[in-house]
């Protein structure tokens, strides 16, 4: 998991890349709102490009995206 905050853009960039699974991805929202630079109220953009999100089924992403 990568992580890069641009203050001023007021957005963190964030990207996850190999085979995960549910609670990566959920350890992955934690990480990125505890992040030091992050600030209460910032964007979050999330790169899945390079994520396979073969283990997931339609019901977990669902889940997940709540």
């Amino acid at each position: 998991m990568e992580i890069h905050i641009d203050e001023a853009k007021h957005v963190a960039y964030v990207k996850l890349a190999g085979l995960l699974s549910k609670n990566v991805i959920l350890q992955a929202f934690d990480a990125a709102v505890l992040h030091e630079q992050y600030k209460p109220g910032m964007g979050r953009l999330w790169d899945f490009t390079a994520a396979d999100l073969s283990l997931l089924d339609s019901g977990t992403i669902a889940e997940i995206a709540r």
